[in-house]
């Protein structure tokens, strides 16, 4: 997806295979398209959903600070077979108003291990009018208060979509928040009357592009 100033961003998922385990990955690319060098400031996120649109996976949101090509960010990998699809997240610099807009990637093919996409589940409204449902339903534009995703015991249940956002406005924002970024964090894991049920994790892996 070009971002219509010169940067484009695309989210890709992938298999890897270490020690002879075969892990799914995604991963959110950012890259430079007008000529190195190009000042511009940018931020990643990279998500990884099952084909029922439950979060398995997700990075924090990274933001550059140096003048660099590009830079890929990824999740951890996942072991579980299944078919799973990438959903990145970027945000871009706008140096005339000075701050970002967040801009949401076009959904990666799905990938699989050999089992067919499941079907997503309804979109529920509680008594304060949050909503929960899954991922996929972001895909039409639909904002979620709440998404299905898998804490890491294996718990089904519900993020706050809020947590997984940076909430940057300004290059000073985003650059205090990426201070605070450590290659793994939690949040918490909700039901659906919002107790905590158990915690899920932000696990991030950035490379730059040279």
């Amino acid at each position: 997806m070009d971002s219509g100033r010169g940067d484009e961003f695309q989210s890709h998922v992938y298999t890897r295979t270490i020690s002879g385990t075969t892990y799914m990955q995604a991963g959110t690319i950012i890259k430079i398209t007008l000529g190195f060098p190009y000042a511009s400031y940018y931020g990643a996120q990279a998500r990884l959903y099952s084909s029922s649109g439950t979060l398995k996976a997700s990075s924090a949101m990274v933001h550059n600070d140096e003048n660099i090509s590009g830079f890929m960010v990824e999740t951890r990998g996942y072991p579980e077979k299944g078919t799973y699809y990438s959903h990145g997240k970027a945000e871009f610099y706008n140096g005339n108003t000075g701050y970002y807009r967040s801009v949401e990637g076009v959904r990666s093919p799905y990938e699989t291990f050999s089992l067919a996409p499941d079907l997503p589940q309804k979109v529920e409204v509680n008594e304060e009018g949050e909503t929960f449902g899954s991922g996929l339903y972001t895909l039409n534009g639909e904002k979620l208060d709440y998404l299905i995703a898998e804490g890491v015991d294996g718990t089904e249940g519900y993020v706050r979509a809020a947590d997984l956002e940076s909430n940057v406005i300004s290059l000073e924002e985003a650059m205090q928040y990426n201070s605070t970024i450590q290659p793994t964090q939690f949040i918490p894991l909700y039901d659906k009357n919002k107790n905590i049920i158990g915690q899920f994790e932000i696990s991030t892996h950035v490379e730059k592009i040279e």
